[in-house]
C-alpha cells in the first residue's frame, strides 16, 4: 500500500502548478456539489438514531423518537431491535424517495436514579 501512495505523491508532486490549480478547483467544486446534494442524505453515510425498546406483558415494542410513525413489535428484544433497525432503513428510503429531508438524529437516552419509595 505505501507503493500507491508513494506513487501518487509523486504524480502530484511532479504536476505542474496550472495542472494542480486545476485539480485543486476540480476538488472545489465536487465539495461545493456534494454539499449541495446533502452529504447527510448519502446512503452511505451512517447515522445512529435512538430507539426506545418497551417491555409489554407478551411483546417488546420499539420506537424512534426522531422518526415519527417508525415501529416494530415483536416476541423478544433481540428481534424488536432487528426489526426496528429494518423499520429505519426502510422508513428513510421512503424519505428519500419522496424527496423528503432526512431527520438527522437529535435525540439522546439518559438515566436518572432515583429512590424507591
Amino acid at each position: 500500500m505505501d507503493g500507491i501512495w508513494q506513487e501518487r505523491k509523486v504524480v502530484i508532486v511532479n504536476l505542474s502548478i496550472q495542472r494542480k490549480l486545476e485539480l485543486l478547483l476540480w476538488l472545489v467544486k465536487k465539495a461545493l456539489i456534494l454539499k449541495q446534494a446533502g452529504m447527510k442524505q448519502r446512503e452511505d453515510l451512517k447515522m445512529r438514531y435512538a430507539v426506545i425498546v418497551e417491555d409489554g406483558e407478551s411483546s417488546f415494542g420499539a420506537h424512534v423518537p426522531d422518526l415519527p410513525g417508525c415501529v416494530a413489535v415483536a416476541e423478544t428484544k433481540q428481534e424488536v431491535l432487528k426489526l426496528i433497525q429494518e423499520a429505519i432503513e426502510f422508513h428513510l428510503e421512503g424519505l428519500r424517495d419522496d424527496g423528503q429531508p432526512i431527520p438527522p438524529p437529535s435525540s439522546s437516552v439518559e438515566y436518572v436514579d432515583v429512590r424507591a419509595a
